[in-house]
């Protein structure tokens, strides 16, 4: 949950609270951003889940621990490598990136 919360901090929109992952899949639609935005948002939850998923599988079977903060620098992360390889918008910078100051 802090994790969301940390996410929800960065790109400046309302607590993520999610029941399950049917909500997390629509979450986008009613963040009250742009269409741009939106797109970037569902992206994000997808890297979310991934690293999410991957410092749990980390911490059980390799005994390493995750702090929320370095889950969302992850998620910083590889969601820029993401936005910046697989979009239109090739032109991001890693301080409009880390500010969400994209639009």
């Amino acid at each position: 949950m802090e994790v969301w919360f940390l996410i929800s901090r960065w790109l400046k929109i309302s607590l993520i609270f999610a029941f399950s992952l049917t909500d997390m899949l629509e979450i986008h639609e009613f963040s009250g951003l742009g269409s741009k935005a939106k797109d970037i948002l569902k992206g994000i939850i997808m890297v979310g889940w991934w690293c999410i998923w991957k410092a749990r599988n980390e911490t059980r079977f390799s005994n390493k621990l995750f702090s929320a903060n370095r889950i969302v620098e992850d998620i910083k992360s590889l969601g820029f490598l993401w936005y910046s390889h697989r979009s239109n918008c090739k032109n991001v910078s890693w301080a409009n990136w880390v500010s969400f100051s994209l639009m």
